[in-house]
């Protein structure tokens, strides 16, 4: 008997999910299907047309054939060496959060234990100094081929169709129709998804890549946290930016408040 799991999503984070799991699971046993949830976006939260991809994906796209320079190639995207934060900070300092490593320990002690040492002794220390992707950004000097660890930057459209193709080409399937319902037991088991056409499936698994709406998810917990304890803002706005020039390998991300108004707002900008 093949048992099926069952991807809500037929969209970025659902087609990830799906080539992970199809490249992987025998399909003697198991049966991988995608099932759009007739709501779009990305499912990994809709932040922007553009989305960056960290390095530790690596070895996924390497299993399913894909390096970084066919990504770059094939979607029309670029390279970041990190983000660059302005303007979440109280006192209106800068901040750069680095793809790659930050410092080297010392005698077994971690690197950001040394730091907060020398910061209690009131030593400044300035991470984005020791940190070779930061440095990197910070003269605007980077190489596809350089041994300096970064994330992509890649549109997500074509990303997706990319990913599609890999997972179907490893075995899985997209549903005959949209998802419309689902059978949750008591105990929070999906016993049977309904699809438009009356198709009725009982899953093995399912995984919700559904995004915000979380469509399965939302009804055995709660759908989000609220985290504006810690991050008040309360808009979002992305935008990509067209490059003057060679494009600068980051992503920037910018806290703007608006005039008489509080919470602010935050805007990415992708460059690469």
């Amino acid at each position: 008997m093949t048992a099926t799991v069952a991807v809500l999503g037929a969209n970025l984070c659902g087609w990830i999910a799906a080539a992970a799991l199809a490249q992987r699971l025998p399909r003697t046993s198991y049966r991988v299907m995608v099932i759009d949830d007739g709501t779009g976006g990305d499912g990994l939260g809709d932040f922007a047309p553009v989305i960056a991809v960290p390095p530790a994906l690596a070895s996924f796209h390497a299993d399913l054939g894909l390096d970084a320079a066919t990504l770059v190639r094939m979607t029309g995207g670029g390279h970041a060496l990190g983000v660059a934060f302005g303007g979440w900070r109280a006192d209106g300092a800068a901040a750069f959060l680095s793809y790659g490593e930050t410092g080297a320990p010392l005698e077994g002690i971690a690197f950001h234990q040394l730091a907060g040492r020398l910061r209690a002794a009131g030593h400044p220390v300035r991470l984005a100094d020791h940190a070779l992707s930061a440095v990197a950004a910070q003269a605007g000097r980077f190489a596809p081929g350089a041994p300096i660890a970064h994330a992509l930057h890649l549109p997500v459209a074509p990303y997706e169709a990319l990913l599609r193709g890999a997972a179907l080409r490893a075995g899985a399937e997209r549903a005959s129709a949209d998802f419309v319902d689902a059978e949750i037991a008591a105990n929070g088991i999906v016993e049977r998804l309904t699809l438009a056409d009356g198709t009725g499936i009982e899953p093995w698994l399912v995984l919700d890549c559904s995004g915000t709406d979380a469509r399965i998810a939302s009804r055995t917990s709660p759908a989000s946290e609220d985290w504006s304890r810690w991050l008040p803002c309360n808009r979002t706005h992305a935008e990509t930016v067209p490059a003057q020039g060679a494009p600068r390998p980051i992503r920037r991300s910018m806290r703007r408040t608006r005039a008489g108004r509080r919470p602010g707002r935050s805007t990415a900008r992708m460059c690469g």
